[in-house]
């Protein structure tokens, strides 16, 4: 099923908005799940919405987090380095 723009940005308002789950979009629309992953952002870029890894965190934001909150930021960012090194080769 071939969908304009516009009706795959519908579709990705409502996964986002868990209107309809991906399983279910994946069925209704016979597509892959990086495709409907993808109408997704799409719906997140055309509606403004920051992903989180983007958003500006600052030293407040820091201030907040106990120490085992911050060891597991801190190794989530050690893998997303490791693994754009990988891409990057």
């Amino acid at each position: 099923m071939k969908l304009k723009r516009e009706e795959r940005i519908q579709v990705g308002k409502k996964i986002y908005e868990k209107q309809i789950s991906i399983a279910d979009a994946m069925k209704q629309y016979n597509a892959s799940r990086s495709c409907i992953e993808g109408w997704q952002t799409l719906y997140k870029r055309s509606a403004g919405i920051v992903p989180g890894w983007m958003e500006d965190k600052n030293s407040s934001h820091y201030d907040d987090l106990s120490k085992d909150e911050l060891l597991e930021d801190l190794m989530k960012k050690d893998i997303e380095i490791e693994r754009l090194k990988k891409v990057t080769q």
